[in-house]
Parts: structure tokens; C-alpha cells; sequence
């Protein structure tokens, strides 16, 4: 895939596709690669995400491919912190959760 030779529309719908995929592994929380590929994709449970996949590289020719995606997550609410301060010289750091 060559971004360079992609015109101004074509960069576009692969923005989308960029973002639709990264909401959709938000949303949905795969497991792993093979299982995001086989669930409905999110804006449109008629079809898979790699249907939809398949839809875009058919209108970009191209051959986009999800080989790995990361999804970073924190636990809320975030567990109790022990915040009794070490003997000796240091320093203790509070973090508040603000609303």
C-alpha cells in the first residue's frame, strides 16, 4: 500500500476505514485479529468487518489487511492504592479522580 499514490478522495476513505476500524475494536473488544474479522462490523451488523474491508479495497484497489490492532483499556474504577508513604526519604503521589 502506497499512500503516496492515492489521490485526495482515496486518502479520505482511508481515513475512514482507519477510523471505523479503531472504533469498532473500541467498541467491541475482539480477541484477537481472526475473531475482529468475523464479527458484524459496527456501523452495519449486516456485514463483517472484513466484508467491509473487502468493500473498500474493492473501491481503492488496493489490498488493505489487519494483521494486528492494540487496544488499551483502563480499569474503572482503578483499584485502591496503597498511599502510605516509604520510610526513609520519598516522595508520595496522590492521583484524584476529577469529574
Amino acid at each position: 500500500l502506497s499512500l503516496d499514490s492515492f489521490t485526495s478522495s482515496q486518502m479520505e476513505e482511508f481515513a475512514e476505514l482507519a477510523k471505523d476500524l479503531a472504533m469498532h475494536v473500541a467498541a467491541s473488544n475482539p480477541s484477537d485479529v481472526e475473531a475482529f474479522h468475523k464479527q458484524p462490523f459496527i456501523k452495519n451488523q449486516a456485514i463483517t468487518v472484513e466484508q467491509h474491508i473487502a468493500d473498500i479495497n474493492d473501491k481503492l484497489r488496493e489490498n488493505i489487511l489487519v494483521t494486528r490492532f492494540l487496544r488499551w483499556d483502563i480499569e474503572w474504577p482503578r483499584p485502591a492504592i496503597d498511599t502510605t508513604p516509604p520510610g526513609g526519604p520519598a516522595v508520595a503521589v496522590r492521583l484524584k479522580q476529577v469529574k
